[in-house]
């Protein structure tokens, strides 16, 4: 009895296994309003807890078998689930969009420190009048060749970041022969 029981088993078992048709499945999967393709979008087998990505044009393709379901995901999409059967004739499945509605955020600070920071650089700013020596230089040049040099030397007094004044100091221009 216990031989039987155990060869029941076994043929039972082997029937099991390897009658099971092994399908391959080729989709693309794209978005249901633009009809664009979905790059990278994960699919995985449940009965088999396997899966893939699909390329870049939105395409996979992954062997498993009739009886089995899948499931497609993309991050803000709604996940799709297909059942696997010998006559599956689609080429393509498109996933809806996902709209989650989440509340308004604030962001604020608990100081005001960067602000008041800012304003005393603006109300403090520098005005007063700076003097500073200034050099000036000037290279003319004709076809390569140098034909000019000026030469100057300032006092020059600034405000602001402005340039208020230049006295001249001392000067030297030449002229080179060619």
């Amino acid at each position: 009895m216990y031989k039987i029981a155990s060869l029941l088993f076994l043929v039972s078992f082997y029937f099991d296994v390897f009658t099971q048709e092994k399908v391959t499945i080729s989709l693309q999967v794209s978005d249901c309003h633009i009809n664009e393709a979905l790059p990278f979008a994960n699919v995985v087998s449940i009965k088999n807890q396997t899966g893939t990505a699909c390329n870049f044009e939105g395409n996979f393709s992954f062997t498993t078998t009739v009886g089995d379901t899948f499931q497609i995901t993309f991050i803000g999409y709604e996940k799709k689930v297909i059942a696997v059967n010998n006559y599956l004739t689609i080429n393509q499945i498109c996933l809806t969009p996902k709209l989650v509605n989440i509340e308004p955020i604030t962001i604020g600070a608990k100081s005001n420190f960067l602000y008041n920071l800012v304003a005393d650089c603006r109300r403090n700013r520098f005005t007063e009048k700076q003097f500073a020596k200034t050099y000036f230089l000037l290279k003319s040049t004709i076809n390569k060749k140098q034909v000019e040099l000026v030469e100057a030397y300032y006092n020059g007094t600034y405000q602001d970041h402005n340039v208020q004044e230049l006295d001249i100091k001392k000067w030297k221009d030449l002229l080179v022969k060619s």
